[in-house]
């Protein structure tokens, strides 16, 4: 059985530019087994202006931000009990 992750949001100065979560994951399984065959994916919300959200994002800064994001659903989804 595969799901979804929960939603890891980014945020610059307080406002939504982008969500990401896990796809593809194992429901019924725990730790390591459980992301083993999952993605990432990363969704930049559309309803922004070119100066805002992501587009006002250092390249570094937007790279430091999905590392936390993917370690932070990572970490979350190989502690969750089976379903």
């Amino acid at each position: 059985m595969q799901g979804e992750s929960a939603v890891f949001e980014l945020e610059r100065d307080g406002e939504l530019f982008a969500e990401m979560w896990l796809e593809g994951i194992s429901l019924d399984a725990h730790g390591a087994a459980r992301i083993a065959d999952a993605e990432v994916v990363i969704r930049f919300r559309a309803d922004r202006d070119a100066n805002d959200g992501a587009a006002g994002v250092d390249f570094d800064e937007l790279v430091a931000l999905l590392a936390e994001g993917r370690a932070w659903l990572l970490e979350n989804e190989q502690g969750r009990k089976p379903e």
